[in-house]
């Protein structure tokens, strides 16, 4: 059984979550230039980074050299910057 700190940090993790995945949503909901979903990921670890400190090395799906690693890094960059 979890006891209420244990419960309270999953929330609390969640939240986090949440409020990285609503902001993702704003960036793209508005006219803009289309992006690559490769950038779009990169934006994704981005936000995850900044709301739920999951690193971005740890979400990097792409080998390095690629151009999806790039569109990916750029997304990275832009939204971090």
């Amino acid at each position: 059984m979890k006891g209420q700190e244990e419960l309270r940090q999953e929330q609390q993790k969640q939240k986090q979550l949440d409020e990285a995945e609503n902001l993702y949503k704003a960036i793209f909901a508005g006219p803009r230039d289309p992006r690559s979903d490769e950038y779009k990921g990169g934006v994704m670890a981005a936000l995850l980074y900044r709301f739920a400190g999951i690193k971005v090395s740890e979400s990097r799906p792409y080998q390095v050299g690629t151009v999806e690693f790039d569109a990916f890094s750029a997304g990275v960059t832009i939204e971090s910057g």
